[in-house]
């Protein structure tokens, strides 16, 4: 099986993680689909009797520690997170010590290693380094695999399409035309707009911690961007999309 790209693990070292935390704690966002993909995981998972989830690409295990909190306690569940991030296993281990449910795995999302059929819900949030055969193949029927992502402004507006020839952007249609070539049953896209006012400084934090732009050069791209804005802070267009798809 083909396997991800390590230059992802590799980028997010502790250095990457800690500004990336630091910079959350006060971050706030008019964007709900990440709320969204949450409840949506939450209520299948809440209909079953002994449900099981797993996250791809789970970073510091963000979903898996809110699905926890609004996961009906009676049920014996199975929250599984995986990354290829050394220092994200360990951050996500910490940041979920408080439900011993979640169970955090240093693995490939090319390469999953649960057998077929396995989970109910299959959550990705943001990672565009996956492989839908295997989604596909270790969901159950009738279970439910929520994606969230950014389209073509990759959630950053004038941003990315002044940097459009270092900035990964994957059409959405590829991903759904790879959901399709699986048939599923179901499948809903939703595609959202918001407007979110930056400060130079954040958009600097931003670039630095998330591999929006390759070779983020701080000194000579913010030159650039700062060019962009007459004064004040700067006014992004942020793209995200929700695929909910069910088996």
């Amino acid at each position: 099986m083909k396997s991800i790209y390590s230059s992802s693990a590799d980028f997010y070292n502790k250095k990457t993680i800690n500004s990336r935390d630091k910079f959350f704690q006060t971050y706030t966002t008019s964007d709900h689909t990440t709320k969204d993909l949450i409840s949506i995981a939450t209520d299948k998972l809440n209909s079953l009797a002994q449900p099981k989830i797993l996250d791809i690409g789970t970073g510091n295990g963000f979903v898996l520690n809110e699905v926890a909190k609004n996961l009906n306690k009676r049920k014996k569940s199975e929250l599984v997170g995986i990354d290829l991030s050394p220092e994200m296993v360990k951050r996500a281990k910490t940041y979920c010590a408080d439900y011993n449910g979640i169970i955090i795995l240093e693995a490939d999302n090319f390469s999953i290693p649960f057998a077929d059929n396995y989970f109910d819900v299959v959550t990705n949030k943001l990672s565009t380094n996956f492989s839908v055969s295997e989604v596909f193949r270790v969901l159950k029927k009738g279970g439910l695999f929520i994606f969230k992502e950014y389209g073509l402004l990759k959630g950053m507006g004038v941003i990315a399409e002044t940097f459009k020839d270092r900035v990964n952007v994957i059409d959405p249609v590829i991903y759904l035309k790879k959901i399709r070539d699986h048939k599923p049953q179901n499948m809903m896209y939703s595609q959202f707009y918001f407007e979110k006012s930056y400060t130079k400084d954040e958009i600097r934090n931003i670039l630095a911690m998330a591999p929006i732009i390759r070779d983020f050069n701080e000194k000579k791209d913010m030159k650039i961007i700062k060019s962009l804005f007459a004064e004040g802070n700067i006014t992004i267009t942020s793209d995200p999309f929700l695929i909910v798809v069910v088996k």
